[in-house]
């Protein structure tokens, strides 16, 4: 639970923007992969203060992510060979 102490990093809408558009998507995404221990250290440099403060803040919000996003979550699971699909007026069952 390391991660999470990051949620409340010192950072701003401006930083975040900066950060998000030089790094691979898969890596900002609240669906992408939980980065554990020194991994952030490891993909972005020691002199790059901002954007460790960016991608760690945007990898503690991931595991929570689900809770307040419950359409990405409730999508992303195959039950009996069916995944929902949720648009807006719309629920459909599709075949996974």
């Amino acid at each position: 639970m390391e991660f999470c102490s990051h949620i409340f990093g010192p950072t701003d809408e401006a930083m975040h923007a900066s950060v998000v558009a030089r790094l691979d998507p898969a890596l900002t995404s609240p669906s992408g992969p939980i980065l554990l221990g020194d991994a952030v250290d490891k993909l972005i440099g020691e002199d790059d203060v901002e954007g460790r403060l960016v991608l760690r803040k945007l990898n503690a919000r991931k595991p929570i992510h689900n809770m307040y996003n419950p359409a990405d979550d409730f999508t992303t699971e195959v039950l009996y060979g069916f995944r929902a699909v949720l648009e807006k007026g719309s629920l459909e069952l599709r075949a996974a």
